[in-house]
Parts: structure tokens; sequence; C-alpha cells
């Protein structure tokens, strides 16, 4: 699930045709933070949008909706100079793509927060505070699965508290999650300043601080990182390992 990050202009350098997209189409109501949502209304949002109707799919788009963020859905065909001017040429292989009359590649869609990032952007309520859910089709090419799949998620804009708004998307994430009888789950936060602010926290001595911020950009497993360090100098790691388990969640956010 994405973060909450304000968007800048910067978007809009990357919609080169910006026209062919209104603002986001909500489905099943304005919903207002601590509002109940009909289940069925949440189920009726989801068959709207062409997906199969699960009651998990329901339940958990209730959750989300019920949580003040509503839903809305992009058009599935999205500009691919949007994917692949951000991601690189190495993207072209994983998007399926297309075109139009007048030889705009298009794509289908690989993810949800582009595409709405854009019609927020290009809406009336641009600049203001909005709040998002959804749960649709995506396509990317996996080898060896299906290139169509559901993806569910959040999407905040505007707001000046962005730690709240962070801890909020994934408290609301993690409760619509448990409310869909989902299993547990491991968390991965894509920030890189969270992981420098806990190692800051742990107050470990300088050469593991910066091999385990090396690790961690090069998309190691900490695990990895200790034993390999350790390895290299002799010593054990253990002490990281359980510091970095037992780090103190205040001490963390300091």
């Amino acid at each position: 699930m994405p973060g909450s990050r304000p968007f800048s202009g910067h978007w809009f350098t990357l919609a080169r045709k910006t026209h062919r997209l209104g603002p986001p189409r909500l489905l099943g109501g304005n919903a207002s933070k601590g509002t109940a949502v009909d289940a069925n209304a949440a189920k009726s949002a989801a068959q709207a949008a062409g997906i199969t109707s699960d009651a998990r799919h329901a339940r958990l788009l209730a959750e989300l909706m019920e949580a003040g963020y509503q839903r809305a859905e992009p058009p599935i065909l999205q500009p691919a100079s949007v994917f692949l001017d951000l991601s690189g040429e190495d993207m072209r292989g994983r998007l399926y793509l297309t075109s139009d009359g007048e030889d705009a590649e298009l794509c289908l869609r690989p993810e949800y927060t582009i595409p709405l990032a854009r019609a927020y952007l290009a809406s009336p309520e641009a600049g203001r505070e909005a709040a998002f859910s959804y749960l649709g089709p995506v396509f990317r090419f996996r080898p060896g699965a299906s290139g169509e799949f559901l993806q569910a998620g959040l999407e905040s804009y505007g707001r000046t508290d962005q730690e709240a708004a962070d801890a909020e998307i994934l408290a609301v994430a993690l409760e619509a999650v448990d409310a869909a009888g989902g299993s547990p789950l491991d968390i991965r936060i894509g920030d890189v300043a969270l992981f420098a602010r806990l190692i800051e926290a742990l107050d470990l001595p300088a050469p593991w601080a910066r091999r385990l911020r090396r690790g961690f950009a090069q998309g190691h497993a900490l695990d990895t990182i200790a034993a390999s360090a350790a390895k290299s100098a002799g010593i054990d790691h253990s002490g990281v390992l359980a510091a970095l388990a037992g780090a103190d969640q205040k001490g963390a956010r300091a």
C-alpha cells in the first residue's frame, strides 16, 4: 500500500495528454471519516468496477470507505510514457502496450498510484486534502504468473502532517485486511529516511551503522547484512540482531 506524501506539480511534466483523464471516478458514495458504509454498497462498487463479487473484497472496500477513503477508479488505459519516464525503459518489457489513432503509446495500467495522482492533479480538488481507496485489476507481465491481478490500496493527498498520515494509512490497511479475514502480513515500508532514523535510535557503532545503511540501500535482508559484515570482521553479530529485534518503539520515533 502506497504512502501519503503530498504530490507536487512534477507529475504534470509526465502527463503529456492530461486532457484524456478527468478526476478520479468515485464509487460507493462520498464517505467521511467514521461514517458507516453498508457492505452491500461496497459490493456494488466492486461489481461496478468489474471485480468478482467476493465477500472478502466487499468487506475490504467497506472498511476503507468507512475510514473516509472514497473509492476511485482511474481509466485502465494510461499513457505509457508516464511509467517509462519514471521507471526507465526496463519497465517496457513488463507493460501491456497498445496505441491509439494518434500514434500515442498507451498501456494497461500496471498499478494505481500514478494514474490516481494524475487524475487528482487534473481535477478541481488538486491542492486540497483528498483521500481515495482502490481495488481493481492491474496488468504487468510476471513470468510464471497471470499478467492480470487485483491490487488494493490507499492514497492520501495534500496533508501536511505526513507522519500522522503515514501511520493512519498503515493502520487503516491493517484493519481492513484483518476485517476481510486476511492472513498475517509482512510489512514493507519503502522509506529510506525511516530506516536511517531507526539506525540512529539504536545508537550502534558507526561502522555497523554504515554497513546496515549500505546493505539496506542494496536491498539485502538485515540478517544477511549483519552476517556478512561479521564474517569479514571475524566477530559475533548476534548483538546487532538483538538490538534490531528489541528496538524501543518510542526511541525509534524520536
